[in-house]
């Protein structure tokens, strides 16, 4: 069987992927991809990425089965402000395909930088759902601080607000009475 390779190249804004290349085990023709940003994690997809997810993905195909793919070369982008305000360590970004329940860490490289993004590259021996995550920097030596617990618990909050609030509920149910008082009386005499 003759193998085919089809390049994609994708120019979008909202898309951290930016080309693909699916290398396929036997020839075909009018290969159609479609690559989808996800708002949130798919309903069939059981649980997170691993680590600081940047973006999800669906990658859907139409004239080549799984079985016709060999291999999906995806050249993918990160902005660095993205790293730098979610604290990831940039070594540790990939491209996850999530396959069989289960999020498989692709081999993924750092091709190149410039000012504001890094680039990439991710070898997938399929399409499916995709995630790019990475993980956050580790400082060595340096324990994260234990959560401090609350002297006051929730339950002494709402008791202690209810007590400090008190005055404000007698003065609205003493004026409730007293507008019943009135209208009765106003009846009353009527």
């Amino acid at each position: 069987a003759a193998k085919s390779e089809s390049n994609f190249s994708i120019n979008s804004p909202v898309l951290a992927i930016t080309a693909m290349k699916v290398k396929a085990v036997n020839t075909v023709t009018n290969v159609q991809i479609t690559a989808t940003k996800l708002d949130a994690i798919p309903r069939d997809v059981v649980s997170a990425a691993p680590g600081v997810v940047n973006q999800y993905l669906t990658i859907d195909k139409i004239n080549v089965s799984a079985a016709d793919i060999e291999k999906v070369t995806f050249d993918f982008k990160i902005e660095k402000s993205w790293i730098g305000s979610n604290n990831i360590n940039e070594s540790t970004i990939s491209l996850y395909r999530y396959v069989n329940d289960k999020w498989n860490k692709l081999e993924t490289t750092k091709v190149s930088d410039d000012s504001t993004t890094i680039y990439y590259q991710a070898i997938s021996p399929g399409l499916s759902v995709f995630a790019v995550a990475g993980e956050t920097k580790v400082v060595p030596g340096v324990q994260p601080s234990p959560e401090e617990k609350p002297t006051v618990k929730p339950t002494e909050k709402f008791v202690e607000s209810v007590k400090k609030d008190s005055w404000k509920i007698i003065i609205i149910v003493v004026s409730v009475i007293a507008i019943i008082v009135v209208i009765y009386l106003l009846k009353k005499s009527n």
